[in-house]
């Protein structure tokens, strides 16, 4: 039995936004907001129920730190990552309006990273990816065609970011993000 119309819908779109991250360590105190840019694409398929589907995105994403180091200045510390999230969503839906909130897995894969020369030798080495978790809410919008999202959610890092003697130390962003997207139907 074929599945409603409605059902069926999928978006494919642009994802880009602002990202405010902090570092956190056990045995330290959280650094200051760093803030970052995000732009990506994404994949929302329907599932056969109309309250839920799943959405796949592919992103760049800074990440990083600020440091108020003893001589009362600020040091910058920027880590550029590739990532990919998958989340399961439940939607809420008033006509074109919907509620949207989600919670998934999301990998990190390390790009570069960028430092002040006092910060060098503490974060010299990134790990190659780390593993995280997002959940999140967003209001969308929906025309015969296009879709807009407005997100606002959480990125909490898993896994390490670094190795050596900050080993412990992972990023926490809350990420405000807007989604513009193509709807197809069958």
């Amino acid at each position: 039995m074929a599945a409603p119309a409605e059902a069926q819908r999928r978006a494919l779109g642009l994802v880009m936004g602002v990202v405010e991250s902090t570092q956190t360590r056990a045995r330290q105190p959280d650094s200051e907001v760093h803030s970052g840019l995000m732009v990506g694409a994404w994949v929302d398929q329907q599932t056969p129920l109309p309250w839920l589907s799943v959405t796949a995105e592919a992103f760049l994403v800074r990440r990083g730190a600020r440091y108020i180091l003893d001589d009362g200045f600020a040091r910058q510390l920027d880590v550029d990552y590739v990532g990919a999230a998958l989340l399961p969503s439940l939607r809420a839906s008033a006509g074109p309006a919907s509620l949207v909130g989600y919670a998934g897995p999301a990998l990190d894969f390390h790009l570069r990273s960028q430092s002040s020369v006092e910060l060098q030798g503490i974060f010299l080495q990134a790990a190659g990816q780390t593993f995280a978790g997002v959940v999140g809410g967003a209001v969308e919008f929906m025309t015969e065609r296009t879709t807009f999202r407005f997100d606002a959610r959480l990125h909490q890092q898993l896994s390490r970011a670094f190795e050596g003697e900050v080993s412990d130390a992972k990023h926490r962003s809350v990420e405000f993000l807007f989604r513009l997207g193509m709807r197809r139907r069958p």
